[in-house]
């Protein structure tokens, strides 16, 4: 059954170096069933000043949480991410 992801994140920066710190997802199977994540990640890298003032995530919002390797829509993902799932 086809599944559809959608999905955002926001990060420490805009460059390369910079990490996920959330994710909001959907995920729309052809029933129309969906899936929501929303999770905030942790990374070792600081959140640059300019995405704070974008996003308004700040270091004691995602003290404590897993990065997005760990994090259950990234799970999921990589359950969806192979061979039986493209037609």
């Amino acid at each position: 059954m086809a599944k559809y992801i959608l999905f955002d994140t926001e990060t420490t920066g805009n460059q390369e170096e910079d990490r996920i710190i959330q994710v909001g997802a959907m995920i729309v199977d052809a029933k129309g069933e969906v899936e929501v994540f929303d999770e905030l990640c942790s990374t070792v890298l600081p959140i640059k000043i300019k995405a704070m003032v974008v996003h308004g995530i700040t270091p004691n919002l995602i003290e404590g949480k897993d990065v997005f390797t760990e994090t259950n829509f990234y799970k999921t993902l990589q359950t969806l991410n192979n061979q039986d799932c493209y037609g």
